[in-house]
């Protein structure tokens, strides 16, 4: 239970972010025409840096949900077992002459 609400607050937690919006200025010749490529680059690595730890971030996510709906089929699984080998009747023991 206790993993089911730390996935939950991972999930509300990283589902609030946008992400940056990168727009080119103009460049000038005192730049060398180059310092708007850097900077719309530096802004694209950045935004590929976001969402990739966003889907790293998602992918725990769906693997401790999946891990705790295996846990509790295998729970709901093991009662029955245990329900059923309740209602075997109790076999004595053989008595051998």
């Amino acid at each position: 239970m206790k993993q089911l609400v730390v996935a939950l607050g991972l999930l509300l937690a990283t589902s609030s972010g946008a992400l940056a919006l990168c727009v080119g200025v103009p460049d000038g010749p005192s730049s060398g025409y180059v310092a708007n490529g850097m900077q719309q680059s530096l802004c694209l690595n950045g935004e590929v840096a976001t969402d990739t730890a966003y889907r790293n971030r998602q992918v725990q996510i769906d693997s401790t949900l999946m891990n705790l709906q295996i846990q509790q089929q295998r729970q709901q699984f093991l009662a029955q077992q245990n329900r059923a080998m309740q209602m075997l009747p109790v076999m004595p023991a053989p008595s051998w002459p």
